[in-house]
């Protein structure tokens, strides 16, 4: 009988190194997961920071608070902004409030949305004109 010695790994240890990493995974995910919902909480706490200094600013610029804006679209209508409209030029979009005061484009409602959900939130569908 000859003895034949193999140097490669035996089906058994592959196993045993596979379900290994597959533990260390298992325990990293979570980890993980926990990372990103801080970075998102992180994100909204500074989203709410920005629409807070930028509802001062406006109040010390303007004398009030941020209100409603009222427009005659093109076929008539009255259209009401949100209030966040007014404080887009504050939170450096004044892109956004110059779509929103002189085009009167409902699509840049979704730009003011953004700022204003959590990005932990689902997705929305901004409301419809």
């Amino acid at each position: 009988m000859s003895s034949r010695k193999s140097s490669g790994f035996t089906i058994v240890e592959l196993l045993v190194v596979i379900t290994i990493i597959v533990i260390l995974m298992g325990l990293l995910f979570p980890a993980i997961n926990a990372a990103r919902e801080s970075a998102r909480k992180a994100n909204c706490i500074s989203n709410e920071g920005q629409v807070g200094k930028a509802v001062i600013t406006y109040t010390t610029r303007k004398g009030n608070f941020p209100k409603h804006l009222n427009f005659k679209g093109p076929n008539g209508t009255a259209p009401r902004w949100p209030w966040p409209a007014n404080i887009m030029t504050e939170l450096g979009r004044g892109d956004i409030a110059e779509v929103l005061l002189t085009n009167n484009d409902p699509t840049a409602r979704t730009h003011i949305i953004e700022i204003l959900i959590s990005p932990s939130d689902p997705p929305v569908t901004p409301p419809s004109q």
